[in-house]
């Protein structure tokens, strides 16, 4: 009956959750993130094998910030559809895919010996930014979509900068 010892039933019992919704003026659309993000995690793979580690972040990073502003845009100009905020999100997601898997492999790197501490660092230190800025976001969130778009510019800006530094700056710091 898919109930385990104390009752509960099974992890791998459980349906599924219904799609999470995003939500745009009085519309809702069923959120694809995960899907988007998992479409440029695939493709990163190729990617690296042709241009690099450090490049892949680079093009990644240019999709981030792209997506951030593309979304600050869309909000600014006014435009009434949500085709281009839904592009813009796509655009930031896919280059989620291509940053994060890159950027913990190029983080691990330099520490075999000891990848689970870095791994949990890292892990431990990208949770805790996201629950700050997402009790920020949760917080300033009402009927505008701008503490959305704002945090995402900036996220997106800010990763592109970090990765345009010198090499050497980036390996001092």
């Amino acid at each position: 009956s898919g109930q385990g010892p104390l009752g509960h039933g099974h992890l791998a019992d459980r349906r599924p959750a219904p799609a999470e919704l995003l939500r745009y003026g009085d519309r809702q659309v069923p959120g694809r993130a995960q899907q988007v993000e998992r479409l440029g995690d695939e493709r990163a793979v190729a990617v690296v094998r042709q241009i690099g580690l450090d490049r892949t972040i680079g093009f990644g990073a240019a999709a981030l910030a792209a997506g951030g502003l593309g979304m600050s845009v869309a909000l600014a100009v006014g435009w009434p559809s949500i085709v281009p905020i839904l592009w813009a999100t796509t655009i930031y997601l896919v280059g989620l895919g291509l940053v994060m898997p890159q950027a913990m492999a190029g983080a691990l790197s330099p520490f075999p010996d000891r990848a689970g501490a870095a791994s949990s660092l890292l892990g431990f230190s990208q949770q805790t930014c996201a629950a700050i800025l997402g009790a920020i976001v949760g917080h300033t969130l009402g009927g505008s979509s701008w503490p959305i778009a704002a945090p995402m510019a900036i996220m997106g800006c800010a990763a592109l900068m970090v990765w345009a530094m010198p090499r050497s700056a980036r390996q001092a710091g």
